[in-house]
Parts: C-alpha cells; sequence; structure tokens
C-alpha cells in the first residue's frame, strides 16, 4: 500500500477552468434629417361674469361662427342687470370676461408644408436636416478614444470600448 500512496496523488482530478475575453470598438455617427411637426390649434371663445344678461333686444351671447370652413367671432352684446336707465350706479356690482382665441389656417394643399420649414400653426417644432461632413476621432490599441467631433448641426458622433471577461 505504501507503494501506491504516491500514485494516488497524480491521478488527481483534472481542473476545469475557462476564460473568454472579448474586447470590441465601435464608432456610431447620426446625422438628423430634417423634421416639422405641427399641431394645429382650434378656434375657442369663452365669456363669464355675474350681474350680466341678455335682456334688452340689442343684446346677444358671443360665440363662433363657422361658414365654409372658416371660423369667426361673434362678440357678445350683454346688459348689467337691474341698472335701468343708469348702469354708473351699478359700477362696482358686475363683472364680465370674454376670451378668443383664433384658429389656425388650414393650408390649400400639402404641398405648402415641407419638412424644415415652419408652417403658420399655433404649436410647432422644426429642424433643419444635419450635415454628414466632418466627423473625425479614433480609438487607440490602448483602449483610448480620442478626437470625437460630430460633423455640424443635427449630427452626433459616439465612441465606445467594451471589455468582456467570462470565467467559467
Amino acid at each position: 500500500m505504501k507503494k501506491l500512496l504516491p500514485f494516488l496523488f497524480l491521478l488527481s482530478a483534472p481542473a476545469y477552468a475557462d476564460i473568454t475575453s472579448k474586447f470590441t470598438s465601435s464608432v456610431s455617427v447620426k446625422v438628423d434629417a430634417a423634421m416639422t411637426q405641427g399641431t394645429r390649434i382650434g378656434a375657442s371663445y369663452s365669456a363669464s361674469g355675474s350681474n350680466i344678461g341678455t335682456s334688452n333686444t340689442n343684446d346677444q351671447i358671443g360665440g363662433l361662427t363657422v361658414s365654409n370652413n372658416a371660423v369667426s367671432l361673434t362678440a357678445g352684446n350683454y346688459s348689467i342687470n337691474g341698472c335701468g336707465a343708469t348702469p354708473a350706479a351699478c359700477a362696482d356690482t358686475w363683472s364680465l370676461s370674454e376670451s378668443y382665441t383664433a384658429a389656425d389656417t388650414i393650408p390649400s394643399s400639402n404641398s405648402n408644408i415641407t419638412a424644415g420649414t415652419v408652417p403658420n400653426f399655433g404649436s410647432v417644432i422644426s429642424t433643419a436636416n444635419g450635415t454628414g461632413d466632418g466627423f473625425a476621432g479614433a480609438i487607440t490599441s490602448g483602449h483610448g478614444i480620442t478626437g470625437l467631433h460630430e460633423g455640424g448641426g443635427g449630427s452626433t458622433v459616439t465612441g465606445q470600448f467594451v471589455t468582456e471577461l467570462t470565467i467559467r
């Protein structure tokens, strides 16, 4: 048995270990296209007040009128309630507020709106196209990223170095 003992140590189980490394370098360039987004704002009218009425023959509540796809304002004509022939005597007993927002005009055709231009709408986001000239940059063998420079307005350049190490 003493003779077999040294050989048992030589027959030990093998070690299993996998080490994998992966190195990836990349430079990404993005140039934006021209874009215009417009949202038409519709017409609105509101009136509020206190101690105001439409009891006289010339009085009317204001509002909006639509004719041939065009919206127009009809302003209100109001009376102060209870003042009769002397409205100045009621000066502190009434209030009136009217508000009107005009609608955006509908273009005669879609060809009037082009990307990168601003239409006559109440809410507009517009950007001109980016330029794709003048990009610069380098990723060195020492994993350094140097001299990245975008091409111009509406462009982006991104440099990246990724190290991945897997041990099993």
